[in-house]
């Protein structure tokens, strides 16, 4: 499929039957070529178009996502980051709204993005909902073919953990907790940047700094990130 993006721009929009989505800058264009594709040689009358243009945008997405260049260093501005990730993170108010970033701290390069359920859990034997955390590791683990048991298999050494709420010690849902995923890949993620601590909407504060304080005792370094607090919690506490 060949597209003129200088077309595109003088063409009208195409209407907004039912079914079909539109999504906002930078990914608007990618998308509303697809979508004008799909309407004027395929789907005008087709209940599905909606469906099929989301199935194609998450795999373009996943397969060639792209991510800002941050200075090395620059641990604000990657929180900044997480923090946009967050704001994908649909609001309701049995959860929190969280970003995370993994980074190989040597060669300053993202690896992957994560937000609270952005990808399913489909495993029997670890059911829940999906973490901001646990999804920058299935998409690592999805990448290479591995378990996420095994990542520090192809994490580099020098991996950094930016999140902009402290990972969970406890998960009602009976999910797996961040904390024992990230001990179990203490190999290779050396330090966890957070912006804030947990709400105790759901969990005991006391639980929380056990949480903590197993990763400084297996050797994780946590660091909070100061300056940032009152806009993360209002993005976290969104639907609350």
């Amino acid at each position: 499929m060949r597209v003129h993006w200088e077309a595109l721009t003088n063409q009208q929009r195409a209407p907004a039957d039912e079914g079909f989505a539109y999504f906002c800058a930078p990914r608007a264009k990618i998308v509303f070529a697809i979508q004008l594709y799909l309407h004027n040689h395929y789907m005008r009358h087709c209940d599905s178009a909606g469906a099929l243009l989301t199935w194609i945008f998450d795999s373009l997405m996943a397969s060639e996502q792209t991510h800002p260049h941050i200075a090395a260093g620059d641990h604000e501005a990657y929180m900044e980051y997480a923090l946009e990730q967050a704001r994908h993170s649909p609001p309701a108010p049995t959860k929190f709204c969280v970003g995370a970033v993994l980074v190989d701290a040597d060669k300053n390069e993202i690896l992957s993005t994560g937000w609270s359920l952005e990808l399913p859990d489909n495993n029997p034997a670890d059911p829940g909902k999906t973490h901001a955390e646990q999804c920058c590791f299935i998409k690592v683990a999805q990448k290479y073919n591995l378990p996420e048991e095994r990542l520090c298999e192809v994490l580099p050494q020098n991996t950094i953990l930016y999140t902009t709420m402290e990972p969970c010690n406890k998960r009602l849902s009976g999910n797996k907790p961040c904390v024992d995923r990230i001990l179990a890949l203490k190999d290779c993620i050396k330090t966890v940047y957070i912006g804030i601590k947990e709400p105790e909407n759901f969990i005991d504060q006391n639980v929380l700094i056990v949480g903590r304080q197993r990763l400084q005792d297996a050797g994780v370094e946590v660091v909070f990130i100061q300056g940032m607090e009152d806009r993360i919690m209002k993005v976290s506490l969104a639907g609350h």
